[in-house]
């Protein structure tokens, strides 16, 4: 009889797993659609698989920015930010904006490095340019990249050094979601 009983809760148990974990897949924004539809990037293409193209309020986001991401405040008054993901892939992408935060706006970027902003702060990570142009020049830049597409969640900081100027900027921890 024991076992019967004991058969019956793992039964339950694993339908109880089952259930949570379509709930949870489906669960977000976009009911699991994939991220990227209708995009623009520096170069006037279309990106793939990491911008959003859906219509609702997120009372508990930021405004997004032109690329259908999430809008970030940077500590220069020239440059804003906006930062897009998705949860079908790992890539990341950081777009360069104008200070009104309305366009890309491209530029010559040194180094564009991504740090945890708690925890091992020693993980860092760099991105890198998306079809610069001549000049060196971009708007985009992307990183594939499991261990920081975690870390964004926790929140990260933003060091962006562009000759003698450094842009800094920081996300805070927030619940993960599909942009």
């Amino acid at each position: 009889m024991n076992l019967i009983a004991g058969n019956r809760m793992s039964s339950w148990f694993y339908c109880f797993l089952l259930s949570a974990a379509v709930v949870l897949n489906f669960a977000g924004c976009d009911g699991g659609s994939t991220v990227g539809k209708g995009s623009g990037t520096a170069n006037g293409t279309a990106a793939t698989g990491d911008t959003d193209d859906h219509d609702h309020d997120h009372e508990s986001h930021a405004d997004h920015g032109p690329n259908h991401g999430h809008l970030i405040t940077a500590d220069s008054s020239d440059h804003g930010l906006e930062w897009t993901h998705s949860n079908s892939n790992d890539i990341i992408r950081i777009f360069l904006l104008d200070g009104k935060k309305e366009k890309n706006q491209p530029a010559k970027v040194d180094s564009l490095t991504i740090s945890r902003a708690t925890g091992n702060t020693s993980d860092k990570w760099v991105l890198t340019a998306v079809n610069p142009n001549s000049a060196g020049e971009s708007a985009e830049y992307m990183l594939d990249s499991k261990e920081l597409n975690l870390a964004m969640a926790l929140g990260v900081n933003i060091e962006i050094k562009m000759g003698d100027k450094t842009v800094k900027a920081t996300i805070p921890p927030h619940a993960p979601h599909d942009h």
